[in-house]
């Protein structure tokens, strides 16, 4: 099974919200036969400075697969790092796959209307909409 890391803005969110769209990226992988991994769920207790927390996650992203890139992920200096170091790898011919999370506003409902936040997140659903983790492109 291939092992997915999970990339997208955590600083900068609250809390809350960020790990809900990690924990939403992880379930949506783990259906399409993946083992995700989460970097919400990593041992940062001894990470006081950016760097720190970056290193760790580094380390178990050189452990995968491939990584996922939430649709957020352009506004994350640390996702950003992360994707240019898959690409690194990639580069140094190690074959690790990149999955991308479908934006919102890429996503239009049937009815020509863009998402609410509370669709987006998956608290509320609506006839017109089909989801936002239905398609996942590759590079």
């Amino acid at each position: 099974m291939k092992r997915i890391y999970i990339s997208g803005k955590i600083a900068g969110l609250p809390p809350m919200y960020s790990q809900m769209l990690f924990e939403r990226a992880e379930k949506y992988l783990a259906k399409q036969g993946y083992e995700p991994v989460n970097p919400w769920k990593f041992d940062k207790t001894n990470c006081k400075e950016f760097d720190d927390y970056l290193m760790v996650d580094l380390e178990e992203l050189r452990k995968c697969d491939g990584i996922y890139m939430l649709a957020n992920w352009l506004k994350s200096n640390g996702a950003h790092v992360e994707y240019y170091f898959v690409k690194g790898m990639q580069d140094g011919g190690r074959e690790m796959e990149i999955l991308f999370e479908p934006s919102c506003e890429s996503c239009l409902h049937r009815a020509g209307k863009k998402c609410t936040l509370r669709q987006f997140i998956g608290i509320e659903k609506t006839d017109s909409c089909e989801g936002h983790q239905s398609k996942t492109k590759t590079e």
